[in-house]
């Protein structure tokens, strides 16, 4: 199996059918629809990232990070109309994939989405390890095998990327990218969440209005739904945590 991933197109087009009857054709590296399906039921079908006390303004400022092939930056782009979009992806050649999807699927004329190839975190200007099978695009995580046993397995049967990548922060691209408020954060790290949210500054956190975040590997990091809600509390937001494939937490300023 691992001979017939290598000799096909690291791009692959896999067509999905959306809710308004018409057609996403997707470059992604997954060819076997390993994740790709399920993330986009998640996002288009199951509209996991919708909260009834979530409301996004018009021309919002979107930040997506851990932005994969580009699903919910264009089904945010469908959804709300943003003026910006700001899509962080760590791996390259999963980037690569979100490049090409925004191009296609997010109207340069309504908003202006930028692929920024950096992953989110604590600090900036670090060079951090990151690992992806070859065969998935919606699967790479910073976390190591220490953590997470199913890296060191991958890697003994040959089937990790480990990629270098180079870090930045929420603080940091406010600042770099003149943004003066993030109306919706959305954060999808395989288990870099804390990391990401530790990256923001107070001065910064109050800049940000509504939250969404996957809180993947929470128990296995030591965290819980009750301790992430707890500390966006403290920085000033409602919270709802709800257990799905894992835990969503939602925060939004009243």
């Amino acid at each position: 199996m691992l001979d017939k991933l290598a000799a096909m197109s690291p791009k692959h087009l896999l067509q999905l059918r959306v809710l308004d009857g018409g057609d996403l054709d997707l470059s992604v590296t997954d060819p076997l629809e390993r994740t790709t399906r399920y993330i986009y039921d998640e996002i288009f079908v199951g509209r996991t990232y919708v909260h009834p006390k979530i409301r996004v303004p018009d021309r919002a400022t979107i930040v997506d990070v851990g932005a994969n092939i580009g699903l919910f930056a264009i089904w945010a782009a469908r959804e709300y109309r943003p003026q910006t979009i700001l899509a962080y992806e760590a791996s390259p050649t999963t980037h690569d994939c979100l490049v090409d999807n925004i191009a296609r699927y997010v109207d340069p004329e309504l908003t202006m989405a930028a692929c920024i190839n950096l992953a989110v975190s604590r600090e900036a200007n670090q060079e951090l390890l990151l690992h992806q099978p070859p065969w998935v695009a919606g699967l790479s995580t910073i976390l190591d095998g220490t953590t997470l046993p199913w890296i060191e397995e991958l890697r003994g049967k040959g089937e990790l990327n480990t990629h270098r990548v180079r870090s930045t922060t929420i603080s940091r691209e406010i600042v770099d990218r003149g943004v003066d408020r993030i109306d919706l954060l959305k954060i999808d790290v395989e288990g870099h969440f804390m990391e990401v949210l530790q990256g923001i500054d107070p001065k910064d956190m109050a800049k940000v209005r509504n939250i969404v975040l996957e809180a993947e590997y929470a128990e296995t990091l030591g965290h819980s739904r009750d301790s992430i809600s707890e500390l966006l509390s403290a920085n000033g937001f409602e919270v709802e945590a709800q257990d799905a494939a894992q835990i969503m937490i939602y925060a939004w300023r009243v």
